[in-house]
């Protein structure tokens, strides 16, 4: 057997792999969603293929395409940075399964030379509200703020108003995929934020904290213990100790309590159809073992994503034995 292929059977003990399997699988997987863990899937998926998994072709659209595809079933899975509630769960013809795959911090990056910024909750809720427009109000040199969004519906969308509702009573904009700001530019992906960030002077906006690089600076962020802290894989892994439950569901907390913890971190999730896969069933279970197995969660880490604790751990893994023809 090829060194590659056993080295995916033992990284992946859940499914008997072997040559054969992959040479009569020529099915190519397609998927498309979130693009906070954009780099790291993209990363994944290579490693896949090159040990003779399925060939994938995953498109960073954000969430809220993706829900459209998983509805329109144009695509054999569906990545998110939210669960599907049970209003549009009834609309997937095949049913759905959702699978907790890694979480991600939401960053605060900024293009502001000879600032170190550090932000209480009230101010970060200012900034994306507008109510604070001046880079001296928050002790840095004078200059216009420019607030940087996501034009797209988008999960990290979510999850950031989900915080800022929990950090100040000021935040009127409500938690969505896409809210209505009053002021600042708009960019599609987490990509085109940090691309607009990097090349806007005076800027400021939320984006994966592995799209962050040397070229954007990073504002540490109050969290609820008093603390100013950076979006490390650390003080996420803190914030993901005590999850809640919402219809079986674990979700982070949007502001979470414990000493240490980074306050705006989201899960990311695959969606795939509970059933009707066929022939493609074996490549399903292939791709999402190899996404939550050892040698991806350390690939994650290195990106700078968090990788599942054990309680997610099982609760991913009986999600992929669900799946089935």
């Amino acid at each position: 057997m090829n060194r590659k292929l056993f080295s995916l059977t033992i990284l992946i003990p859940l499914i008997s792999i072997s040559s054969n399997s992959f040479a009569k699988a020529a099915q190519r997987l397609s998927g498309a969603g979130a693009s906070l863990p954009a780099m790291l899937y993209s990363r994944l998926f290579s490693d896949l293929r090159n040990y003779g998994g399925p060939k994938i072709n995953y498109q960073a659209v954000g969430s809220g395409f993706a829900l459209k595809a998983l509805m329109d079933e144009t695509v054999d899975f569906a990545a998110s940075d939210y669960p599907i509630n049970s209003i549009y769960k009834n609309q997937i013809k095949r049913g759905v399964v959702q699978i907790p795959i890694v979480a991600g911090n939401i960053a605060i990056g900024y293009n502001k030379p000879h600032c170190n910024l550090t932000l209480s909750q009230e101010q970060l809720v200012k900034i994306a509200m507008g109510l604070i427009q001046d880079w001296s109000d928050i002790n840095c040199s004078q200059g216009k703020i420019t607030w940087v969004h996501r034009s797209d519906a988008s999960g990290s969308t979510l999850a950031f108003s989900n915080s800022m509702n929990s950090f100040s009573k000021k935040w009127t904009l409500g938690s969505a995929k896409i809210v209505q700001w009053p002021t600042g530019v708009g960019a599609k992906g987490s990509s085109g934020v940090a691309g607009r960030i990097k090349n806007t002077p005076g800027s400021i906006g939320y984006l994966s904290s592995a799209y962050i690089n040397k070229s954007i600076q990073t504002a540490a962020i109050e969290n609820l213990s008093g603390e100013f802290l950076l979006p490390t894989v650390k003080s996420g892994s803190i914030a993901l100790k005590n999850l809640g439950i919402h219809n079986k569901l674990p979700f982070i907390n949007p502001n979470p309590k414990e000493k240490g913890a980074y306050p705006i971190s989201t899960l990311t999730w695959i969606w795939v159809y509970e059933n009707g896969y066929g022939r493609k069933l074996e490549q399903i279970k292939t791709t999402l073992n190899f996404l939550v197995s050892q040698e991806a969660k350390e690939k994650a880490v290195k990106m700078g994503f968090i990788p599942l604790n054990k309680k997610l751990q099982d609760h991913a893994m009986k999600s992929i034995k669900d799946i089935g023809i």
